[in-house]
C-alpha cells in the first residue's frame, strides 16, 4: 500500500501500523481478480520500512524478459517495479476514461474498433510474475500503485535464504524449502484413526446410510487452481484396496477373539475386525513388537515377527496360527487360566439365554 493511503487511513485508525493490498491470483480475467483485492491490516508494533530499490515500469522500459534477467544476473536481495500496466483492467480503464471525459468516439461499435487497434493499451498480467518464483529463487509481492486508481500495480521481489549442499567436492545452491518437507508426522495415522469414526458418527446422524462416503482420505492441503479454486484432477484417487473395510465383521473363534484383545490393547481402538489391516489401522513395526511379546505369552510357543507381517488382518493370523495347531501339542494352551475363565463365564451366559 502507498504511504498517501497509509496516512490516510490511520488519521480514522491510528492504531494501524501497516497496511497491505494484495492482488488475486488467476489467470482468466473475471470480476473477481479484476477488482477485487485482499487486504491485511498489521495493528500494534511498527514494521520497519524496507529499503527498496524502485524501478519505473515506463521509464525504464522494462519488460517481463529483462526484469527475469535483471534477477538473473544481478541477483539483487530485493527489488521494486514500479507502475506495471494491468492486462486485466487495461481496456476498462481506457473505457472509463472515454465515459468521464467530453468527446471521444460516438459509438460502441468504434469504441471497440479503437480498442482492438491500439494494442499500447494492453498491459502485463500479474500472473505472469508470479510464475517467475518456480524458476527464480525469489517470493512477489503484488499490489497496487497509487491506490490503483492508474490501473497500475506495484511488483517487489524478495529473494529467499538458499542452502549449500555439499556432496563429492561439489557444491550446489538450492532453494530452500520449508521444514515440513524434511520431517513427517507420527501422529498422521492415529489422527486419521479418530477423526474417520467420528466423521461417520456424525453423518450417520444427518444422512440415510447409502449417502454416507464409503472411503475417507485425509490430505495435507487440497490442490488448488491458479483462481484458487480446487484442483479435481489433482487430487489423488482413492485407494480403496488398502483402506478400512466399512463392513466391520467381529472376531467369533477364541483364537480371534485374542488376537482382537490384543489389537485393541496396542492400538487403542475400542473395536476391530477381523478383515481390517493391523497396519492401516494405525500399526507401525514397533507395535508390531509388543503384539509379538503378547501373542507368545498367550500362545505359550515360538512366534517369529515374521509371521505377524505375512499375516497382518485377524483373519489370516488366526488360520495360520490354526493351521500350525497339528504340528503344535501345546496349542491347546492358547489361553491362560484367567482367560479360560473368562471364556467358560461367556459360555455359561449363552446357556442361561438359550434356556
Amino acid at each position: 500500500m502507498t504511504r498517501h493511503c497509509l496516512q490516510l487511513l490511520k488519521q480514522h485508525l491510528p492504531k494501524i501500523s501497516h497496511v497491505e493490498i494484495l492482488l488475486e491470483r488467476g489467470s482468466y480475467q473475471n470480476e473477481l481478480n479484476k477488482f477485487r483485492y485482499d487486504v491485511i491490516l498489521h495493528i500494534g508494533d511498527e514494521i520497519p520500512l524496507l529499503d527498496v530499490p524502485w524501478l519505473d515500469w515506463e521509464k525504464q522500459e522494462l519488460t517481463l524478459a529483462s526484469v527475469q534477467q535483471m534477477l538473473v544476473e544481478t541477483a539483487p536481495n530485493i527489488l521494486g517495479i514500479a507502475g506495471v500496466p494491468n492486462a486485466r483492467i487495461a481496456k476498462d480503464m481506457h473505457i472509463w476514461q472515454w465515459l468521464t471525459s467530453p468527446g471521444g468516439v460516438a459509438t460502441v461499435g468504434d469504441m471497440r474498433q479503437f480498442l482492438e487497434k491500439n494494442s499500447q493499451y494492453q498491459g502485463i498480467e500479474p500472473e505472469d510474475f508470479w510464475t517467475l518464483n518456480k524458476d527464480l529463487p525469489y517470493s512477489i509481492d503484488i499490489t497496487w500503485s497509487n491506490c490503483g486508481d492508474n490501473g497500475r500495480y506495484d511488483v517487489i521481489f524478495k529473494r529467499q535464504p538458499t542452502i549449500k549442499i555439499t556432496q563429492s567436492g561439489i557444491t550446489h545452491t538450492a532453494k530452500h524449502r520449508p521444514w515440513r518437507d524434511y520431517t513427517n508426522n507420527p501422529l498422521q495415522a492415529k489422527f486419521a484413526l479418530e477423526l474417520v469414526p467420528q466423521l461417520r458418527d456424525f453423518l450417520s446422524e444427518k444422512l440415510p446410510e447409502y449417502m454416507i462416503p464409503t472411503n475417507f482420505m485425509l490430505l495435507d492441503a487440497l490442490p488448488l487452481l491458479p483462481n484458487g479454486k480446487v484442483n479435481r484432477r489433482a487430487l489423488p484417487p482413492p485407494d480403496i484396496a488398502t483402506g478400512r473395510n466399512t463392513l466391520h465383521t467381529p472376531p467369533e473363534t477364541e483364537v480371534e477373539q485374542m488376537i482382537a484383545n490384543i489389537w485393541q490393547d496396542v492400538l487403542r481402538l475400542e473395536r476391530v475386525g477381523i478383515d481390517d489391516n493391523f497396519f492401516d489401522l494405525g500399526g507401525h513395526s514397533l507395535l508390531v513388537g509388543q503384539v509379538h511379546a503378547q501373542l507368545r505369552e498367550k500362545l505359550n510357543r515360538d512366534l517369529s515377527l515374521v509371521e505377524i507381517f505375512q499375516h497382518p488382518t485377524i483373519n489370516l493370523l488366526a488360520k495360520h496360527l490354526s493351521e500350525e495347531q497339528q504340528e503344535q501339542p501345546g496349542f491347546e494352551k492358547v489361553m491362560n487360566r484367567s482367560e479360560k475363565q473368562k471364556l467358560a463365564l461367556n459360555s455359561q451366559k449363552k446357556a442361561q439365554r438359550l434356556r
